[in-house]
């Protein structure tokens, strides 16, 4: 009886060794990337190896097949092929995922998966998978004569899952992986855009009350106003005094008669004047002006203290003859109409 006991035993001990000792040069673990699973719900099994992993390995997953085969209802699959991926110093990490979808509840033991590589076998620990029942829709019942409930409609999920698979596929994984940032970058340029033609571009700042715009006597009268004080000419600075003169002018103009008088010469801007029906004092006192400013920007003349306030004068008198006239309220005019008729009876 010791004959065969002992070698046995000796036999079981170095065959435990044997596998430990391989289990300390590797890493192997079996996870799911959900433990509570709602019936008929899928979840991915990951499979992982770590170490000296040679090429002629073998992953056994017998075990997975036997489980399946006792648990009809639980479906286990592969998906894709292994990858592997060198991880330095002679060792390799071996990653298979498996499908995993039950359609009926309970505590299932996923069991080990065995990797064989060379003369070691290394197991994986048993992750478990609580799976919950699910409300049952109703109208997925198929009922008899009699009204009683006989079976249940029940969908192929595998084949969703085999169609949402196929797709994916064919998507890149740049696109699975950054999609929703790509979307998001894409919604936020376009709202850029957006706001910079619609506001931005007009100088305009989004959601702030647009500024009144100033009509263009008061900004006339007003840079004017304002030229005066800076005492150009006074300080020996007559070009730049007759040319604030003339830009403020040419500005009042555009406004007041919608000419683009700032890129026009002395010549155009005079001849588009003469289609406005402006008084002939006006245009006889801007032909003035501009071909002072003329001689002093282009020929460098020196005109006299007087010829300055001349032209400022001129200035502020065409701005005043060539201000548009304000309609009269309707209240107004019937008030007139009526102390004029009033004047008249006492007069008779």
């Amino acid at each position: 009886m010791k004959k065969f006991f002992i070698p046995l035993v000796t036999m079981v001990l170095s065959g435990s060794a044997t596998i430990m000792a391989a289990q300390s040069q590797y890493t192997a673990i079996s996870t799911l990337d959900n433990t509570v699973l709602e019936m008929g719900r899928r979840t991915t099994l990951n499979v992982e190896f770590a170490g000296p992993i040679s090429e002629d390995y073998i992953l056994v997953d017998t075990a997975l097949t036997e489980f399946v085969k006792k648990y009809p209802d639980v479906e286990i699959f592969p998906e894709g092929s292994p990858i592997i991926k060198d991880i330095g110093n002679g060792r390799k990490q071996f990653v298979q995922k498996y499908l995993v979808q039950p359609f009926d509840s309970g505590l299932y033991v996923i069991p080990s998966a065995v990797l064989i590589s060379g003369g070691d076998t290394v197991f994986t620990n048993t992750p478990a998978l609580k799976v919950e029942p699910t409300e049952i829709d109703t109208a997925l019942l198929v009922y008899d004569d009699k009204g009683n409930a006989i079976d249940l409609k029940i969908h192929d999920f595998t084949d969703i899952a085999t169609v949402e698979k196929k797709i994916i596929d064919y998507v890149p994984d740049w696109v699975v992986s950054w999609g929703w940032w790509i979307l998001l970058s894409i919604i936020l340029i376009g709202v850029a855009v957006f706001v910079y033609v619609k506001w931005l571009r007009h100088g305009r700042i989004p959601l702030m009350p647009a500024k009144k715009p100033i009509p263009p006597y008061e900004l006339a009268m007003s840079e004017l106003s304002r030229l005066r004080e800076m005492q150009l000419w006074q300080k020996g600075s007559e070009k730049e005094y007759y040319t604030r003169l003339t830009d403020i002018l040419r500005r009042y103009i555009h406004g007041r008669f919608d000419i683009n008088a700032r890129e026009m010469t002395t010549s155009q801007l005079m001849s588009a004047l003469k289609h406005c029906e402006e008084p002939v004092e006006g245009m006889n006192l801007m032909d003035e002006i501009l071909r002072q400013a003329d001689f002093v920007k282009f020929a460098k003349a020196r005109p006299l203290a007087d010829d300055n306030e001349q032209a400022y004068t001129q200035a502020t008198r065409f701005v005043e003859i060539t201000r548009p006239i304000e309609p009269v309220p309707e209240n107004e005019n019937s008030q007139k109409d009526k102390n004029d008729t009033n004047n008249e009876q006492n007069v008779k």
